[in-house]
C-alpha cells in the first residue's frame, strides 16, 4: 500500500508554516489598519499576534493527538462525530478554489499597480503563480519544501532590509493622536486581521509527513509564530511611524516605506516581494489543501480517483491536476467579470472565521491536558466573536455546512476506518 512519505523536518516545516500565513496580507494591511483605526491599530496587531500564538499552539497538539492529514476535517470528527467532521472538510474544500487564485491575485495585481501595468495582465501573472506552484507540488514534497525555503528566506531577507532602512525615519510624533476615530475601528481592525494570522491549519494536513511529528509538529508552530509576529509587528510599527499609509500612495504604502529609506529603487524590491509573496502563500495553500482532499478521498468522502498516488513521487497527482483546472476556471471567471479582491477575500475569511470556532471547539474535547484545553477555549471564544462582524458573507460557509450536513444524511455513512484508502481504478498521473 502506497503512502505519503515522511521527509519533512523542522526547517522545512517552518517554511511552509510561515508561507501560509506570512501571505500577501503583509503588501496591503499594515496600512489599511492604520489608515482605518490610525496609530491604534498597533493595539489590533498585538491582539492577533497574541492570538496566533493560541490558534498555532492549538493546531500543533491535535496535530499530535490526532495525526490525520485530514486535519481540521479529522479533529472535528474525532470530537463530534463523522457527519460534522464531513461538514468541516467540506468548507475547507469550498475555500480552495478561491483561497490560492485570490493569494495570487493580491500579488498581481500589487505588482501591477506598483508598475503601472495593464490590468488584464494581472490574471496571467497569478496564473503563471499557481502553474508554478501546481507543478513543484506534483513533484514531491522534498522539492516543494526546498523551494518554499528559499522563497520565505528570501522574502525575510527584503523584509528585514525595508523595514532597517526605515526604522530611522520613524518619528514617534506620528504615534498622536492615538486614536483618532476612538476605539471602535481598533475592534474593526482585529476583525479584518483575522484574515493575516490564519495559515496555521495547513501545515497539520502535513503531520503524515513528518519525520518525527510528536518531537516536531509543536516546535515549527512555535518557532513559526516567533517569525511571523516579529514580521508584522515590525512592518505594522515602521508603516505607522514613518507615515507611509498617509497621502496618495497609500494603495502601495509598503513600496512607500521601503523608497523612504531605500531610494526608487525600492518599488522594484517591492514589487518582487509581492510576486514571492503570492508564490510562498499560494504554494502552502497548495501543499495543504491537495493532501486533505487525498485524506477524504481514501475515506469514501470524494471520489475515489483522487485518493490516487503519484507511482514515483508520492504525491497526490490527481487532485493537484484538478485543483489546476478549478483555478484556471476561477481565475477566468475573475477576468472576465472583473471581480474586486475586495469581495474575494471576504469569502474565504468569512469560512475561515467558522472553521477556526469549530478546530477550537473540538481541540476543547479532544486535547488531555487542563493549560490546552484554556487555551482552546479562548481560541474559540476569540473567533465566535469574530463572527457577527464577517457581514452577508457568512451565508456562504452556513450554506456550506448546512448542505454538506444535508447530503450526509441522505447518502451513506463514509468509511469509520481513518486510515484505509478508497479503492481507485484510475492510474496517478
Amino acid at each position: 500500500m502506497q503512502t505519503l512519505r515522511r521527509t519533512v523536518g523542522i526547517p522545512a516545516g517552518v517554511a511552509i508554516t510561515v508561507g501560509a500565513v506570512l501571505g500577501t496580507g503583509v503588501l496591503v494591511l499594515p496600512a489599511l489598519t492604520a489608515d482605518q483605526a490610525g496609530p491604534g491599530a498597533l493595539v489590533a496587531w498585538a491582539l492577533m499576534a497574541g492570538m496566533s500564538l493560541v490558534f498555532a499552539l492549538t493546531f500543533g497538539r491535535l496535530a499530535v493527538a490526532v495525526p490525520d492529514a485530514g486535519g481540521v476535517a479529522a479533529y472535528v470528527r474525532s470530537a463530534f462525530g463523522p457527519g460534522l467532521g464531513f461538514a468541516a472538510g467540506n468548507l475547507i474544500i469550498a475555500t480552495v478554489p478561491l483561497g490560492g487564485p485570490v493569494a495570487a491575485m493580491i500579488g498581481a495585481v500589487y505588482a501591477v499597480d506598483l508598475f503601472g501595468l495593464p490590468q488584464a495582465l494581472a490574471p496571467l501573472i497569478a496564473f503563471i503563480l499557481l502553474f508554478a506552484s501546481l507543478a513543484l507540488n506534483y513533484r514531491g514534497i522534498t522539492l516543494s519544501a526546498r523551494t518554499q525555503m528559499v522563497a520565505i528566506f528570501s522574502i525575510g531577507l527584503i523584509i528585514l532590509v525595508a523595514v532597517a532602512a526605515a526604522l530611522p525615519h520613524v518619528s514617534l510624533a506620528r504615534l498622536h493622536p492615538f486614536l483618532p476615530r476612538g476605539w471602535a475601528p481598533v475592534g474593526v481592525d482585529v476583525v479584518l486581521l483575522f484574515w493575516a494570522f490564519v495559515g496555521w491549519e495547513m501545515t497539520v494536513h502535513l503531520v503524515e509527513e513528518f519525520t518525527d511529528p510528536a518531537r516536531d509538529m509543536v516546535r515549527v508552530m512555535v518557532l513559526s509564530v516567533l517569525v511571523v509576529d516579529l514580521v508584522y509587528l515590525a512592518l505594522a510599527w515602521v508603516t505607522i511611524g514613518t507615515g507611509a499609509y498617509l497621502g496618495q500612495g497609500h494603495t502601495v504604502a509598503l513600496a512607500v516605506m521601503m523608497a523612504i529609506g531605500l531610494g526608487h529603487g525600492a518599488f522594484y524590491v517591492a514589487g518582487a516581494l509581492a510576486i514571492l509573496l503570492s508564490f510562498a502563500t499560494t504554494h502552502a495553500y497548495l501543499t495543504g489543501f491537495s493532501r486533505l482532499v487525498y485524506a477524504q478521498a481514501r475515506r469514501g468522502e470524494m471520489p475515489a480517483y483522487l485518493a490516487a498516488l503519484h507511482p514515483r513521487h508520492a504525491t497526490p497527482s490527481w487532485v493537484l491536476i484538478t485543483l489546476g483546472v478549478l483555478f484556471l476556471l476561477f481565475l477566468g471567471a475573475i477576468a472576465l467579470f472583473r471581480l474586486s479582491l475586495a469581495t474575494l477575500i471576504l469569502l474565504p475569511a468569512s469560512v475561515f472565521v467558522l472553521l477556526y470556532a469549530l478546530a477550537m471547539a473540538a481541540a476543547v474535547r479532544l486535547l488531555a491536558r487542563s493549560w490546552e484545553r484554556v487555551l482552546a477555549l479562548l481560541g474559540c471564544l476569540a473567533t465566535l466573536a469574530a463572527v457577527p462582524f464577517t457581514g452577508p458573507v457568512l451565508l456562504y460557509p452556513l450554506a456550506v455546512l448546512a448542505l454538506s450536513l444535508l447530503l450526509y444524511r441522505r447518502l451513506a455513512a463514509p468509511t469509520e476506518k481513518g486510515d484505509a484508502y478508497a479503492p481507485s481504478t484510475r492510474p496517478a498521473p
